[in-house]
């Protein structure tokens, strides 16, 4: 079954996460939104052009969520610093900046 996706400038709905939530958050389920993000866009590549600074904002976005996973997960600092590199090449944000130099105290 194929599905059409339109890119809205504005959130279309609010989803509220607790701790008892079915679907709890993981390293492995916010890559998986990464994964579909970067096909849709790849996707859609012409028609997104001009929402470029929105794509950016939010890859940068989705990378530091991976990155945020990766550390409470306890997964390597080096895979925590490939996530926040990206972010901040996408979208700077001394927030990523920071985490960033803070993830070379891990291993």
């Amino acid at each position: 079954m194929e599905t059409d996706f339109y890119a809205a400038a504005d959130p279309v709905f609010l989803r509220r996460r607790h701790g008892s939530n079915l679907s709890t958050a993981s390293y492995r389920g916010s890559r998986i939104m990464l994964d579909v993000f970067e096909d849709f866009v790849s996707a859609h590549a012409e028609k997104l052009s001009a929402w470029g600074k929105i794509i950016r904002s939010r890859r940068a976005g989705l990378h530091n969520k991976l990155a945020r996973q990766a550390i409470l997960e306890n997964l390597s600092g080096k895979l925590i610093r490939e996530h926040l590199k990206t972010a901040l090449k996408n979208s700077f944000s001394w927030k990523y900046l920071l985490r960033y130099i803070i993830s070379f105290l891990k291993k």
